[in-house]
């Protein structure tokens, strides 16, 4: 079975004036007998975007330990329901130490005045503070969401693109899944992949899951999975071709980032034909012809078509190239770029004996 995906670039991540960029912290202060994290940052910056095509304080956090209620060991996964209503929505030690495959899924429910909250993965450390390995903080307030760590009482670098916006809501269930791939933490929200965090920590350093903010947890689930997102058929529409002489369109618009199947592959003499409409301010965007829907473990890809727009080097750029294993081939380009801003586009991909061609706007480019 092949797949169709098309989406932004995953190796696209623009600049971004978020907080936390040069945000240091004070230590811990005791507050009412909880501790608090006081934030020295003196300057309030703009958040924006780089594109529109690109979706991706002085605050106190605090810490309050509540204890564990209504824990339920199922077969292969750890279960905590709450109906805790506290700052802190949930601290527990992991079960098991994190691995390859390891996927923890959190659900609840976020208060109608939640602002912010957060899912750390964290681990103590030497001098007898807690380091986070892994910070994942919705804004909802500014509708965007950070990935940070911290050691040694030091925030690193955040990282805030995304290729999709945050579908978090105040006064809404939620669900994100934090699953942990080769070389970093694939996380999902909502049932939609959401970003990829690179490992900063040793794995076997993570040791506790903290969820803060006001929010309640109904359920915590630890699991093993085998691929990311979990295999669901039924969540990936089948693309249809006509037969000879008849003509299968898909007429509405469609979401990105988009995956379809293929249920029958795709033969000799077959045409695939992709229209759409370049935003006035585009960066970059992909089309993949690809054995499978899952991201990771990486699927074979075919064909990857990525025309990038306004490079470093200040050029528009067409490549094409083609995935095996864990390598990719070599690129190919071409000096013709046929895309522009704001304007509309007909991508045609047809296969031949033993090759595919690409038509754009019916020239041949590649």
């Amino acid at each position: 079975m092949s797949t169709l995906t098309i989406d932004q670039d995953p190796h696209d991540k623009p600049c971004c004036n978020c907080f936390g960029k040069r945000a240091r912290y004070k230590s811990e202060k005791s507050l009412n007998g909880h501790s608090a994290i006081v934030c020295e940052k003196l300057e309030f910056p703009m958040v924006g975007e780089k594109s529109p095509d690109l979706f991706f304080s002085f605050f106190l956090i605090s810490r309050i330990s509540f204890p564990v209620q209504n824990v339920d060991y199922g077969r292969g996964s750890f279960q905590l329901i709450s109906n805790i209503h506290k700052p802190v929505a949930y601290a527990e030690d992991l079960p098991n130490a994190l691995a390859k495959g390891s996927t923890i899924v959190v659900s609840g429910f976020i208060h109608p005045d939640c602002s912010r909250f957060a899912i750390n993965l964290t681990s103590p450390n030497k001098s007898g503070d807690v380091d986070i390995p892994l910070h994942f903080n919705p804004r909802l307030d500014r509708h965007y969401i950070v990935r940070n760590s911290r050691k040694r009482g030091r925030w690193d670098e955040e990282e805030t693109a995304s290729a999709v916006k945050s579908n978090l809501e105040r006064n809404k269930n939620f669900e994100v899944v934090v699953f942990v791939a080769t070389e970093e933490f694939l996380i999902s929200v909502n049932g939609v992949h959401f970003c990829g965090f690179s490992f900063r920590f040793p794995l076997n350093t993570c040791k506790r899951l903290e969820i803060e903010g006001l929010v309640d947890v109904s359920r915590v689930s630890f699991k093993n999975w085998s691929s990311y997102p979990e295999d669901n058929p039924e969540r990936i529409p089948r693309i249809e071709f006509a037969k000879q002489d008849e003509e299968a369109v898909t007429s509405q618009i469609l979401a990105l980032p988009y995956t379809g199947n293929l249920p029958e592959g795709f033969e000799e003499g077959w045409q695939l034909e992709i229209s759409g409409r370049i935003k006035l301010l585009p960066h970059s965007f992909y089309i993949n012809l690809q054995d499978g829907a899952q991201l990771w473990p990486h699927p074979i890809i075919f064909l990857h078509l990525n025309p990038r727009f306004n490079t470093s080097a200040g050029e528009n750029v067409f490549i094409r190239n083609a995935r095996y294993g864990d390598q990719w081939g070599p690129e190919e380009r071409t000096r013709m770029f046929p895309f522009t801003p704001g304007s509309p586009f007909t991508i045609a991909i047809r296969r031949g004996f033993d090759r595919l061609s690409i038509w754009v706007d019916g020239q041949l480019s590649g």
